[in-house]
């Protein structure tokens, strides 16, 4: 039944199979009354109806339009197929003979026993035939029907001897696709020696992720070896229990606890769009390591894109973006670097050394941050 699914998605788009996996299907046919004289649908055979999701939510595209939008949109989460097929079955007349039944019917009588009788026959199409782990399929089938284009006459003469319905063959196809995780996972989670504590820390940052908070930074006043512990903790809980790939935007990776930390580091070249350069970046599995240095590098080498516009096409190209922020005096020289940087950020957190940071310095990042709009995440207390 599994390969009969698989191959449906493989027949609608390659790309569809490609990239994503069927994660729920729902289905029901039967026979559906469409009320009222002279009301038919125009389109027959296959509506097809297509909902991608990314971070700004629902989007209705076009079949031709799928093979472009997965492959420019790496973001993007899921999709939703919906396929409604119409076809005419008969047309039911009920007669009053006059000679039998002797009475008028009028515009309220008709609409009277038309509703009865398309409650009695759709009342079965929505009990029967329905597949999904108790997904009830009415208000989509019922949105689905709404959006095929229909015409009614202006006048439309009510006959009274006759009732005439539409009475159709319908079958309506639901399916739910999310995109195949082919994201590798870091060792980094395994050396962890207090998986307790990591979860108390990292679990705070994987709801913000859940929640569409991308850019996160971390800061600290001269407990730089600290901060980075906390930076590579959140990592490695985010790419094991996300599975996403964590970019981390440091200092020199040299002088850093990550490079004494991962020994694998791979150096490569990521092209930026609508330019002809690239930066470099250091990679392992499931991790990702920029240094400041490159982005200014890059800032000084653009030409048809500005800095701005480079930093939100960083994160938004990003599953998730940590930056370990330079002491504030740093961040004051190089304003026109961090500037752009700071405005990305989505959440701030503080590392604090429980016997030596003082109140004072703790405050004024703290303010530097608040005079920036930047949301204050809290602090987080090192030993």
């Amino acid at each position: 039944m599994q390969a009969k699914k698989e191959m449906n998605i493989h027949n609608f788009d390659y790309e569809v199979s490609d990239n994503f996996e069927l994660d729920k299907t729902y289905k029901s046919s039967g026979n559906l009354v469409f009320s009222g004289p002279k009301i038919t649908p125009k389109s027959s055979g296959t509506v097809t109806k297509i909902i991608v999701n990314d971070k700004n939510g629902d989007e209705e595209i076009s079949k031709k339009q799928l093979a472009n939008y997965i492959n420019s949109n790496k973001k993007l989460n899921s999709i939703v197929i919906e396929e409604l097929n119409v076809s005419d079955v008969k047309r039911t007349n009920l007669i009053f003979d006059k000679k039998k039944s002797p009475k008028n019917i009028t515009h309220s009588d008709y609409a009277k026993v038309s509703r009865t009788v398309e409650k009695s026959i759709n009342a079965e199409f929505f009990r029967g035939g329905i597949s999904g782990g108790g997904h009830s399929l009415k208000n989509d089938f019922i949105e689905a029907i709404n959006g095929l284009k229909i015409s009614e006459d202006e006048n439309p003469v009510y006959s009274n001897l006759s009732l005439a319905d539409e009475v159709k063959e319908v079958s309506f196809k639901r399916q739910e696709l999310k995109r195949k995780n082919n994201k590798s996972l870091s060792k980094l989670y395994y050396k962890v020696k207090n998986h307790i504590e990591l979860f108390k820390l990292g679990d705070s940052y994987l709801r913000d992720f859940n929640r569409g908070i991308k850019s996160l930074a971390f800061n600290s006043f001269e407990n730089k070896t600290e901060r980075e512990k906390t930076v590579l903790g959140v990592t490695s809980f985010l790419n094991y229990n996300a599975k996403v790939t964590v970019t981390v935007v440091t200092d020199s990776i040299e002088k850093s606890l990550y490079h004494s930390q991962i020994n694998d580091l791979e150096e490569i070249k990521k092209p930026i769009l609508n330019e002809d350069i690239a930066y470099t970046c250091y990679v392992t599995q499931g991790v990702e390591f920029v240094e400041f240095s490159e982005l200014c590098n890059v800032m000084y080498q653009l030409g048809n894109t500005s800095f701005e516009d480079f930093v939100e096409y960083f994160v938004e190209n990003s599953d998730v973006v940590l930056w370990d922020l330079p002491e504030l005096l740093e961040m004051d020289n190089k304003k026109e670097l961090f500037y752009p940087v700071i405005r990305s950020i989505e959440s701030i957190s503080l590392i604090v050394k429980s016997n030596s940071s003082k109140y004072k310095d703790i405050y004024k990042i703290k303010d530097y941050f608040d005079k920036y709009k930047v949301p204050f995440k809290g602090f987080v207390l090192s030993p």
